[in-house]
């Protein structure tokens, strides 16, 4: 098949058409496969509690079921996957959730991996996330930016804060660091803060979008036994 088309869909409310075009033009950079950057826009604001995304989920699913005959993978635009195995369900294309793609990958290239999450708050939740995709043992540790979103923004603060962060997990030993929110990837401080950190430090991103592209490419396709189909007639209103 030609480069598979991607959609990128972000739980949560739009923040507007130019940060869709800023972030869909990154994307584009990171695989040749063709992606689209969309919001389901509806839901919070972010995700930055467990009940925050457990809320994100619910707009994915309409959304998604929408779009899915114009696409052929979907990635899930936040760290924690919200709505990952229901949405597995739902479609029949491939679904990527960027932890399970960046985490696994952090287990294949290391022996040991630091999870860096921008705030204090998200902490305990990428733990957990660690414990759902059972690779807890090989998490030295969660480490925060304790930055405010706005700060996410900017270069000097974010760059800073996160080479910092990066160089304590690495000496607390941490052999491979992933960055445990999509927001970070967005911001593009990944080379610059990478070559100053002795340990690789992997894009979820790319990861991510490069996954749902071989997926889609190769034909592969999640396990109905898994992921059973799910009976459409029965979510008539949370489709609508």
């Amino acid at each position: 098949m030609s480069q598979p088309e991607i959609l990128y869909l972000i739980p949560g409310r739009a923040p507007g058409d130019a940060e869709r075009q800023r972030r869909q033009d990154v994307a584009n950079d990171r695989v040749p496969a063709p992606v689209t950057v969309e919001w389901v826009d509806s839901g919070p604001a972010g995700v930055a509690a467990s009940i925050e995304e457990t809320w994100s989920a619910s707009g994915l699913f309409s959304v998604a079921a929408e779009r899915e005959s114009s696409y052929d993978a979907l990635v899930i635009g936040c760290f924690g996957d919200p709505g990952l195995r229901g949405l597995r369900e739902l479609l029949s294309v491939p679904v990527v959730g960027p932890a399970e793609a960046t985490v696994h990958t952090a287990v294949q290239l290391a022996d040991s991996y630091g999870w860096i999450t921008p705030l204090d708050r998200t902490v305990a939740m990428a733990r957990s996330r660690a414990h759902e995709l059972r690779l807890s043992e090989a998490l030295i540790g969660v480490y925060s930016l304790n930055l405010d979103p706005a700060e996410l923004g900017r270069e000097t603060a974010l760059s800073q804060a996160f080479g910092a962060v990066g160089k304590k997990a690495a000496a607390d030993g941490a052999n491979t660091l992933v960055p445990g929110c999509m927001s970070l990837a967005f911001a593009q401080r990944h080379e610059e803060v990478a070559s100053e950190l002795p340990v690789p430090l992997l894009d979820p991103l790319a990861l991510s979008l490069e996954q749902a592209a071989t997926w889609a490419r190769t034909g592969t396709i999640h396990s109905r036994r898994t992921y059973p189909e799910a009976d459409r007639d029965r979510l008539e209103t949370l489709l609508e």
